[in-house]
């Protein structure tokens, strides 16, 4: 137990975390909190927790009360108007949606599983609750299999194989 105690040791806002904004709009994120926010809107989104705290910082060095879009605490204020969904009109009228969408993320190692859960929850489940096809893929990368016996090296093609990866390369650099 006396590991809860230490927790603070050893995880970090950075690393560990995220903040949360109602909506991005002119550069900016609306609503934006580094705590628990008041209300989690549909088209919430999730923030990088050093891009939150850059424009935090940079609100308060120019003198904005409302630098990240929340009070002095970091909680979250309404910001009255409409949310934004991310598409755009031509003019005025009709709105055009997006027809393709990618994104690419580099996960820590020693959180992969952490990270490809929260990535599933946040993002991937939006796709499938709508029935939206959607693909992810998964690359790892060494270039340190020097460090890597043999044995390793035969265990990690056989687990290639029976997970089903596609192709694998072992070639000289």
């Amino acid at each position: 137990m006396d590991v809860v105690w230490h927790l603070d040791d050893v995880i970090t806002f950075e690393l560990d975390s995220f903040a949360y904004a109602d909506a991005h709009e002119d550069g900016r994120f609306v609503g934006l909190t580094m705590s628990k926010p008041s209300a989690v809107r549909q088209g919430g989104l999730l923030v990088d927790p050093k891009v939150a705290l850059k424009q935090i910082e940079a609100g308060s060095r120019s003198g904005h009360e409302d630098a990240g879009g929340g009070d002095e605490d970091g909680n979250s204020k309404s910001n009255g108007g409409d949310e934004s969904t991310g598409e755009t009109s031509n003019d005025g009228g009709e709105t055009q949606v997006p027809t393709r969408f990618h994104a690419t993320k580099e996960l820590t190692t020693n959180r992969v599983v952490r990270d490809a859960g929260q990535i599933y929850e946040e993002i991937v489940s939006h796709f499938v609750t709508n029935g939206a096809s959607v693909r992810v893929t998964l690359d790892i990368e060494s270039e340190h299999l020097d460090r890597l016996t043999e044995d390793q090296r035969a265990a990690i093609r056989e687990n290639l194989k029976t997970l089903g990866f596609a192709d694998d390369d072992w070639g000289m650099s």
